[in-house]
């Protein structure tokens, strides 16, 4: 007696060459007489048999190496431990699959705006083929057609910048193979117009009129100096293109971009970015005629700055410089002078002009004179030329400093208390708002004071001894004195002279 059958013996899955199996185990799977499985595979059109084993374990099998379109008949038996095989059961008649196209593209140059030219390898005696361009946002939108005896077809009435599903499916006898599947996205539609917008130092604002039709993800710009770029599209139809070069002459290609298809290009005629404007515009060293202007350098390319004095009467009015500095001399004193500094290049326009004003120092004094005594120093001037508010009038040695303000009106001031036979630097300067003149300086000391306490402590025949008490404040030596003899008498036949000292000035 035969092991039982197996049951449920169904086709899962059919290609062109393969057919895929599957069954449930007999119900005495466990039974020790059943062993294995055996398939038989006969070509009906050919009447040639073909068999296999497959391990009891399994329940599916694969049978390869099939023709295409070809009718099979297949049996499944169990085979018992001792060859004997379960009884016949009805037979699975299946057709294998209609071999696909090979080889399906599309050269870049087919893929248009609103249209594709597919080709592919034709499979051996297949004449018709099934085409289908399905979009991958809008599964509504799926295009089919069914052609005879080509390998190549146009797919027209596409939407421009729309990516694709395009398949090829050969057909027999109104049967279909696989679906060949090449995903493609069409060239977008070109942007209409662009008007430069907007101009500044590193960006310039397009305007873009995009196309009315057709799908694109946003713009994008290709520069002659780099690097290229893609920008989302704003809702008011505006682009800015960031991170230029002041002062820069560029040339913008520019188009739509969908995926990673772009358009035809549109030419945009040639931007030039602004010259950037001087910045921190600050006096250098200022004195009662000069100014000397500083600011720092300006990015980009320029030629130079062009620095004009707008109320300079008698000077240079302009002046064209490549360094960041200038200096106007033959000013007023005390004057407030405008300056306007902007960057040049042949063929930009000019930056926007950034204005300082700077003050010039007023006039110093020309002359001090002055007069001493041992414990004060006297000060004349004559009044400075230009307009000032008053004076600051200083005294100083080397462990001594002292400071005053005076009025404009002023030109005398006289230093008290002053230590005797001391040497002093003093220094007067005009102010004007914050502005003060060159300090004009005189060296001037003190008279030193006479010694005290002058005595003769001893005498000799031809000597007489002196002595002094030391004066207060500074001095240098002692000079002898000279003798001046007032009268002479004698007592007790000793001569005694009346006589006073005079030291020198």
């Amino acid at each position: 007696m035969g092991p039982l059958q197996a049951k449920n013996l169904i086709v899962t899955r059919v290609t062109p060459v393969e057919i895929f199996l599957h069954w449930d185990p007999p119900d005495d799977f466990s039974s020790t007489s059943f062993h294995h499985y055996f398939v038989t595979i006969l070509d009906t059109k050919a009447n040639k048999s073909e068999a296999l084993s497959v391990e009891k374990v399994n329940t599916t099998t694969v049978i390869g190496n099939l023709k295409p379109y070809h009718q099979y008949q297949i049996h499944l038996f169990s085979v018992a431990e001792k060859g004997s095989l379960s009884c016949l059961e009805k037979p699975i008649l299946i057709i294998t699959g209609v071999s696909p196209p090979r080889n399906v593209s599309a050269r870049s140059d087919d893929v248009g705006e609103d249209s594709i030219i597919l080709q592919w390898e034709p499979p051996h005696d297949s004449f018709e083929f099934y085409i289908q361009a399905k979009s991958v946002s809008d599964a509504s939108e799926t295009i089919k057609h069914l052609v005879n005896n080509t390998n190549k077809f146009k797919i027209d009435l596409l939407t421009p910048g729309m990516t694709y599903d395009i398949g090829v499916a050969t057909v027999k006898n109104g049967n279909k193979s696989e679906l060949i599947t090449i995903q493609k996205t069409l060239k977008p539609k070109p942007v209409q117009i662009i008007i430069p917008y907007e101009f500044h130092s590193t960006s310039v604002i397009f305007f873009v009129q995009m196309p009315d039709i057709g799908v694109f993800d946003g713009i994008y710009i290709i520069t002659n100096r780099g690097p290229n770029i893609t920008v989302p599209l704003k809702s008011n139809n505006k682009i800015t293109i960031e991170n230029l070069t002041p002062g820069t002459e560029y040339n913008f290609l520019v188009s739509t971009i969908s995926g990673d298809r772009l358009s035809t290009m549109y030419r945009v005629p040639s931007v030039k970015t602004c010259l950037e404007v001087p910045l921190n515009i600050r006096e250098g060293r200022v004195t009662d005629t000069s100014i000397q202007i500083l600011w720092d350098r300006v990015d980009g390319n320029f030629q130079h700055y062009e620095i004009t004095c707008t109320n300079c009467a008698d000077a240079v009015m302009v002046q064209k410089v490549i360094q960041e500095n200038a200096i106007f001399s033959n000013l007023a004193p005390a004057t407030i002078y405008n300056f306007s500094i902007r960057t040049e290049k042949e063929g930009f326009k000019d930056s926007i002009p950034r204005v300082k004003e700077i003050q010039t120092a007023p006039s110093a004094v020309e002359y001090m004179n002055h007069s001493r005594d041992s414990t004060s120093i006297t000060v004349t001037w004559l009044p400075a030329k230009s307009v000032l508010d008053g004076y600051i009038i200083s005294i100083a040695n080397e462990g001594f400093m002292k400071e005053e303000m005076l009025y404009s009106t002023e030109s005398m001031f006289k230093f008290i208390g002053l230590a005797p036979g001391t040497d002093f630097l003093i220094s007067i300067v005009t102010t004007n708002g914050l502005k003060k003149s060159q300090p004009t300086v005189l060296r001037a000391s003190t008279f030193p004071e006479p010694p005290s306490d002058f005595q003769v402590f001893g005498e000799e025949e031809n000597t007489i001894y002196l002595s002094w008490k030391l004066p207060q404040g500074g001095f240098d030596k002692f000079q002898r004195c000279k003798i001046v003899v007032n009268d002479t008498f004698r007592i007790n036949g000793v001569f005694r002279y009346l006589f006073s000292p005079v030291l020198p000035k």
